[in-house]
């Protein structure tokens, strides 16, 4: 078969190949297992082979793709090697090149594999009708591929959010520590609810008891005054819940007993 030029791969990078380890694609795959086939997701590690548009040795590409075929033409479609015409095969592979570039030679097998094909007739298979389990896994790994980047973009911002929250803490724990040693609280009542929950285990219960019922009554006052004159609202004030007005009043009384955290 002299089609080798067209068949001729540019040295790229498979853009589909990441460095995903097993943990983060089996947390991808219990989130999304009600839609996506576990064995789609562990397909993917398929993709580190070498794409068939990234082979430098076309000889090398043919011998893998006329592998592939023969072997799924068998298998799939119970045609023997021997009964493949050239123009077919040829046909079949420079499709193959032209249109699942990025896929490769394993995955083209593996398309196979994952659906079911129905023929009265595997005497005569058409162009279309091979390519067809190719096509649908190359559109399944592209939707899987898509959920995968979004799910990474869900963990970057979960994991980012985590160390912004760890960051402002330790950045609380220093304002606490400076109010000390002043005796009054100079953070935010954000900072204040950071810290809370660690200064709260050394207080009493009876005294925790006391500053809940002194946080509602100063939630209620601050609807009250808002209802009264609502131009008067101080908007930088508007999140402050009892619960959070309660966390403050914990810091204060953490510095007012020389609490360290």
């Amino acid at each position: 078969m002299e089609h080798h030029n067209q068949l001729t791969p540019r040295n790229e990078t498979n853009a589909i190949q990441k460095s995903r380890n097993n943990d983060f694609l089996q947390s991808f795959a219990e989130k999304h297992k009600t839609t996506i086939e576990k064995s789609d997701v562990q397909a993917l590690s398929l993709s580190n082979d070498l794409a068939l548009k990234n082979y430098q040795n076309a000889e090398l590409l043919l011998d893998h793709l006329n592998s592939v075929v023969k072997k799924v033409m068998e298998i799939h479609f119970g045609v023997r090697s021997g009964l493949i015409s050239d123009d077919f095969m040829e046909s079949v592979i420079v499709s193959l090149r032209k249109k699942f570039g990025s896929l490769t030679a394993r995955e083209i097998e593996f398309a196979f594999s994952r659906v079911e094909i129905k023929k009265e007739d595997f005497r005569q298979v058409t162009l279309r009708e091979f390519l067809l389990p190719v096509q649908i896994w190359y559109q399944k790994k592209a939707e899987i591929e898509n959920k995968i980047e979004a799910f990474e973009r869900e963990q970057r911002e979960k994991e980012e959010g985590i160390r912004k929250a760890a960051e402002f803490k330790n950045q609380s724990i220093v304002i606490y520590n400076e109010s000390r040693v002043s005796g009054k609280w100079c953070g935010t009542i954000f900072n204040a609810n950071a810290i809370a929950r660690d200064i709260a285990k050394k207080i009493d219960q009876s005294v925790k008891n006391k500053l809940w019922t002194d946080a509602q009554k100063a939630k209620r006052l601050q609807d009250v005054k808002a209802e009264e004159n609502p131009n008067s609202i101080d908007f930088k004030n508007i999140g402050f819940t009892a619960e959070r007005i309660f966390g403050e009043l914990i810091v204060k009384e953490g510095i007012k007993q020389k609490i360290d955290i």
